[in-house]
Parts: C-alpha cells; structure tokens; sequence
C-alpha cells in the first residue's frame, strides 16, 4: 500500500510511505515523511484559487514552450 502524506488537507511533496504486506500482516515499510511542518508552516491556506493557479500554470507552461 502506499500513502501520501498530507498536512492541513494538503499533500506534502515527495512525502510518502510504501508498506508490503504478508502472510501475517504489514512486514515492510519505507519511504520519506516530512517532520517539523507545523514549525514551519503553522497555517496553510491558499492565496489563489484552484481556477487561478491552473491559468497561472497555463500561461507558464506557454512562456516556456514559446522560448
């Protein structure tokens, strides 16, 4: 199974946990968790809209290919 980890509802990037399961249950676990979020993030609430950031990406995403 594999999980992403989340922090205030959000997805920490590259943060996620792998386990393998057996016969008698969970027998691996690995992966990346970030520690420390809530030091250094004590609030996470968004400065634009999901429709601004997609026109944001959309209009980078153009700059780039126009170079």
């Amino acid at each position: 199974m594999k999980y992403q980890q989340l922090y205030q509802g959000v997805p920490v990037y590259d943060a996620t946990i792998t386990s393998t399961k057996g016969e008698q249950g969970i027998s691996e676990v690995y992966g990346v968790m970030a520690q420390g979020l809530a030091s250094d993030l004590p609030v996470v609430k968004p400065n634009i809209s999901s429709d601004e950031a997609l026109e944001l990406a959309e209009r980078h995403h153009l700059h780039c290919i126009a170079q």
